[in-house]
């Protein structure tokens, strides 16, 4: 039997009791589905921004600062 489990942002999760669960059960929402993109987006961002834009003027600094902060807090970590 198949059961579905909803999540609050809006993906569904399709599995049977009992066994592993895998990525082909997942149906995500747009915001999920969309965040990769959104990660390269901030990524080539965060290029233009150092090599075209002049680093030291305090508004270009706080976008880097902050494009680095979204890339950093988006990318997986590392288990030790």
């Amino acid at each position: 039997m198949t059961y579905q489990l909803n999540l609050l942002c809006g993906c569904t999760i399709d599995y049977e009791r009992g066994r592993m669960l895998d990525a082909r059960g997942v149906t995500f929402c747009p915001l999920h589905a969309a965040a990769p993109l959104m990660l390269e987006a901030c990524k080539m961002a965060e290029l233009l921004f150092v090599s075209i834009f002049d680093v030291y003027d305090v508004d270009t600094k706080n976008t880097v600062r902050k494009l680095r902060a979204a890339i950093a807090a988006a990318e997986p970590k590392e288990v030790e």
